[in-house]
């Protein structure tokens, strides 16, 4: 797909979110959702990250989902990759002093 409705990146990032609360509650059983969603998010990122802006101001709203994988051996390389493009957008944010971007105002900044 080449770009998500904005509607899909919420849910994409939201289904994610449901992923690691199961995890969490089964004490750190790995569950493939967890890497399909993560492969699903990160190569949009890498591969069409212009196409889904809304993506990226979905993962601005809900970076804090990342933590619980961040030292995690299967996900590290794919949540590095993942923060390090919510980290840069965020940075962009701050410097503009801009609370809260639309995903075109997000565009515009790129």
């Amino acid at each position: 797909m080449t770009r998500y409705p904005f509607y899909v990146s919420q849910r994409l990032v939201t289904l994610f979110d449901i992923v690691v609360r199961r995890s969490e509650a089964e004490c750190d059983v790995i569950i493939y959702g967890d890497i399909v969603t993560l492969e699903i998010i990160n190569s949009t990122l890498t591969h069409k990250l212009k196409a889904n802006l809304q993506l990226v101001y979905s993962l601005l709203h809900k970076q804090e989902i990342f933590t619980y994988f961040r030292n995690g051996p299967k996900f590290k390389d794919l949540i590095h990759n993942i923060e390090q493009v919510v980290n840069y957008f965020q940075q962009k944010v701050s410097e503009a002093n801009i609370q809260v971007l639309t995903p075109l105002q997000l565009g515009h900044r790129i």
